[in-house]
């Protein structure tokens, strides 16, 4: 098996990916683009990585080759070696690279694990104190944004300072032990209740799991740096776009008030919560969002679907542009008179036969046809020799 059938295609996926992700990393910042991040856009995240890598379908006619002849082909060499055939096979270092990339996933995964199950115990530990009052209210805001309170708790404890639902599943609302106003309550519960239905959690894990995956690629990382803060944005709007002027300004004394300081960061665990006061810039930016005119629907629509014909065009850019490496050798006159006793070898007199793997024998009068490797006439090595299937 050529082994470079499944590394150009690989590395064309991270490529891919990469750039989506330092395009939605910059879009999610601005609060028209919001909406943008989220399950959905995880998903076709996951989907273009696994098509890019499992179906490597080859448009000959149209493919552009863009042969490296520094870079890449240094740390192609380092990796792939090819043998007399011209298959490339494993080298030592990507037997290596592969073993420490399995023992990182296993290690990683391991610890999100262990700290999300300690986090949850944390804050299960204590006693509920929640009244009957709130909860009655609670109830009320879960079966208005969510349409049902199946699935659904609410804890009042004194092991956290600032409101946060956590549960896949079974989802739970807790809020500190202190007291609160009735229209506090309801806009503190109206925000975790849509972040479970815009299902905030399922994109912190699904980001988990892919830099869990992809943990040496520092573009993964983009996912998490000030996902926090977009994510909250995108509740704070889904929340505010059917209250009136002066709920809206109920629910930015709310943000205000329960604005907490942290003593510390904690681990990237998967929960979703109200406010988080550590930087004052991103609650006023926030708020900002909030006050401001909410974008016609039109222009949203015609927005979002020039994104997705963008990401789509990068989908498809991946498979007519190939980034391979260049051998820094090419088929010439003088090369191959070398090699066929001093027979003047060109476009006149020699041509490629494809075979069903994909690769070429290379006919020169009454020589022997030798055996050549798809990657080399992908790189434009016998460019102008005539090719019959």
């Amino acid at each position: 098996m050529d082994i470079g059938q499944f590394v150009f295609p690989f590395i064309m996926a991270v490529l891919t990916n990469s750039l989506m992700i330092v395009i939605i990393y910059f879009l999610r910042k601005v609060p028209y683009f919001s909406n943008l991040f989220s399950v959905w856009f995880m998903v076709i995240l996951y989907l273009f990585c696994v098509l890019r890598i499992f179906l490597p379908i080859e448009f000959p006619g149209l493919q552009v080759i863009l042969a490296d002849r520094s870079v890449y082909v240094s740390v192609f060499e380092a990796f792939i070696k090819r043998d007399a055939d011209g298959i490339a096979r494993p080298n030592t270092a990507l037997i290596i690279f592969l073993c420490v990339w399995a023992v990182g996933i296993i290690i990683i995964g391991i610890r999100n694990i262990v700290s999300q199950r300690r986090f949850t115990r944390y804050l299960m530990a204590n006693g509920d104190y929640a009244t009957d009052h709130e909860r009655e209210i609670f109830y009320g805001v879960v079966k208005d944004v969510l349409k049902s309170d199946k699935n659904v708790a609410l804890r009042k404890t004194d092991v956290i300072t600032g409101t946060l639902v956590v549960g896949l599943i079974h989802k739970t609302v807790l809020i500190p032990d202190e007291t609160y106003s009735d229209d506090e309550l309801r806009m503190m519960f109206r925000h975790e209740c849509m972040h479970i239905k815009n299902k905030d959690l399922w994109i912190k894990l699904l980001i988990q799991i892919y830099c869990c995956v992809f943990w040496w690629n520092p573009f993964a990382y983009l996912l998490k740096s000030d996902l926090d803060i977009s994510l909250e944005m995108k509740c704070d709007l889904n929340a505010t776009k059917d209250l009136s002027d002066a709920e809206k300004l109920t629910y930015i004394e709310t943000l205000k008030n329960r604005s907490v300081k942290k003593s510390g960061d904690k681990p990237f665990v998967i929960c979703a919560e109200l406010t988080d006061g550590k930087k004052k810039s991103k609650l006023v930016t926030r708020i900002k969002a909030i006050l401001a005119d909410p974008p016609k629907r039109a222009g949203q629509a015609i927005w979002n679907t020039m994104i997705a014909i963008l990401f789509v065009g990068i989908f498809v850019g991946s498979y007519v542009f190939i980034w391979q490496p260049f051998y820094g050798f090419e088929i010439n006159d003088e090369q191959y008179s070398i090699g066929y006793n001093g027979y003047i070898v060109n476009n006149t007199n020699g041509y490629l036969v494809k075979q069903k793997d994909g690769n070429y024998l290379f006919y020169v009068a009454d020589f022997p046809p030798e055996k050549i490797t798809k990657e080399e006439v992908e790189q434009g090595m016998y460019e102008g020799y005539t090719i019959y299937e």
